[in-house]
């Protein structure tokens, strides 16, 4: 199995270092550690 790009999108903060998709796959939390954000980000499909 391999990846390929699909899409991107920002992370609206500053030094993201975890990311972790939700247990339904849907969505794609962000930690971001410069800002202390953690945003939500969701996956169409």
């Amino acid at each position: 199995m391999s990846l390929s790009f699909l899409n991107e999108a920002a992370s609206t903060g500053k030094g993201a270092y975890h990311i972790e998709t939700s247990k339904t796959n849907k969505a794609l939390v962000v930690a971001n550690y410069g800002s202390g954000e953690t945003p939500v980000i969701s996956l169409d499909e």
